[in-house]
């Protein structure tokens, strides 16, 4: 199965969750333009990242496991892969889970500030001071001074894959009815930007299974890794089911 981080993320914040799943065959990678991919072109939309996955699956899962059922689960933006992965690819998918998917488009998301948050970062004029300010406004005060200043440069660097990624949500990128892979939600019950009202109105729109964690926000795989994994390992059993 294989986990796809958010935006602006990297896969290493799955560390905790991995190690939680030493029985499962886990692969993790760092989406365009984040970590160990920064020097690969953003995306152009939400295809190519469909495109990275659909690889992923088919070099580390498939080719090593012919039939074997392939899990996919994303955390926040990596919920839109995720999904859109499977829409595309349902031969290869056997079944998703999703914390926290964020699907602002459609006309029934709970809270429209959250939507209309959105529209300066795609339209952002300097994707590297968008990387520093998320950065600085995410870290512990102080520390953004402290960072080595390779460090700092690829923060910066990460913005231009953040507003690429998020210019390709203010769209219309796919339609969730159309999903037929069996899928699992998750959400957490302190969130406050709409997704976990979306995550209920999802379920019971797809008729799907829903964790909704106490005590849990938006940052689940590093705040929450017990509760992640147990997304995932919820995820596996639908493979199977």
């Amino acid at each position: 199965m294989v986990l796809v981080h958010g935006a602006p993320d990297r896969s290493r914040s799955f560390r905790r969750v991995v190690g939680l799943l030493g029985d499962l065959d886990v692969v993790t990678y760092d989406r365009r333009g984040y970590g160990e991919s920064l020097d690969a072109r953003p995306a152009t939309s939400l295809d190519d990242h469909v495109r990275d996955l659909v690889a992923v699956v088919e070099v580390e899962l498939v080719g090593s496991a012919a039939a074997r059922p392939v899990t996919l689960v994303g955390h926040s933006f990596g919920c839109n892969v995720v999904v859109a992965t499977a829409i595309a690819r349902p031969d290869l998918i056997a079944s998703i889970g999703v914390w926290e998917l964020p699907i602002p488009w459609v006309e029934w998301w709970p809270t429209p500030a959250f939507r209309d948050g959105l529209v300066p970062i795609a339209q952002a004029a300097d994707a590297d001071q968008l990387g520093e300010d998320f950065a600085r406004n995410n870290l512990r005060p102080g520390t953004w001074d402290g960072l080595a200043p390779e460090r700092q440069r690829q923060l910066r660097v990460e913005g231009r894959a953040f507003q690429a990624d998020i210019r390709s949500i203010t769209g219309d990128p796919y339609d969730i009815t159309e999903l037929r892979t069996p899928i699992v939600l998750a959400c957490g019950s302190t969130t406050t930007t709409g997704h976990r009202e979306a995550a209920h109105i999802l379920a019971g729109m797809l008729d799907a299974p829903l964790m909704d964690v106490e005590g849990a926000g938006h940052f689940g795989p590093a705040n929450h890794p017990e509760d992640f994994a147990e997304l995932v390992r919820r995820a596996v059993a639908l493979a199977a089911a």
